[in-house]
């Protein structure tokens, strides 16, 4: 494991104007992940997990603080150089798989990296390769209709690891499957992670899934708290 984060939340603040009042998300909140940890985050409906995942994934930007990317801080970057560092060093994983639905299995995969300037040959092979590494080469040619909800999440898991980041943001992967399918995914991602060597921060109500990982936190009144004692 790497002594130099591969992401640091430093300081981050987020707070939205209401009508009556501003309500304050994240007050002030550090975390730093290295390649090859796991870090599972926790907290109640409205607490600010997704807010939390949105702004290190570079798809929100705080009202302080900064997130600093293998080194880089990402605060003065414009949109057009924050678009490029989330394309090619930052996956994300939903609770909703958010797969083209026009689209096969492979082609969802090969996508972002033709985005990214891959040749289409190479993007479909790899594309097979990662839906292989999940258990789907058989079911390549589907569209996301046609495949359960397990497959679907696959499928995301696989398109999320397409461009080789140096983070992965999952934000519930497991909410919306039953507890059977959902232990199977889970167990896939964890998988999938050290062998990637990723820094990961997962969303998750699940505390059973949540222990199973190297840190988990709980995100409370804008910061977050540590939970049991592993390390």
């Amino acid at each position: 494991m790497s002594d130099m984060p591969a992401i640091h939340l430093k300081s981050i603040e987020r707070s939205y104007k209401q009508p009556e009042n501003t309500l304050e998300v994240l007050r002030g909140l550090t975390l730093s992940v290295r390649s090859g940890e796991v870090v599972a985050l926790m907290g109640h409906s409205g607490s600010g997990k997704s807010t939390l995942l949105h702004i290190a994934g570079l798809l929100e930007r705080p009202d302080g603080g900064d997130v600093v990317l293998g080194g880089q801080s990402c605060t003065d970057l414009n949109d057009n150089e924050r678009t490029l560092v989330r394309r090619h060093q930052i996956g994300f994983v939903y609770q909703y798989h958010h797969l083209m639905p026009e689209f096969s299995a492979l082609e969802n995969v090969m996508l972002p990296q033709m985005m990214a300037g891959v040749r289409r040959g190479i993007a479909r092979e790899k594309a097979a390769a990662l839906l292989d590494s999940v258990g789907l080469m058989k079911r390549y040619a589907h569209r996301p209709a046609k495949l359960s909800g397990g497959e679907q999440q696959r499928v995301a898991i696989a398109r999320a690891l397409a461009n080789d980041p140096r983070v992965l943001l999952a934000d519930e992967p497991t909410g919306n499957l039953d507890l059977e399918t959902a232990e199977q995914v889970f167990s896939l991602l964890q998988k999938l992670i050290a062998e990637s060597n990723l820094a990961a921060l997962i969303a998750t109500h699940n505390l059973d899934l949540a222990k199973r990982l190297d840190r988990h936190f709980l995100l409370e009144y804008g910061l977050l708290v540590r939970q049991g004692d592993e390390s």
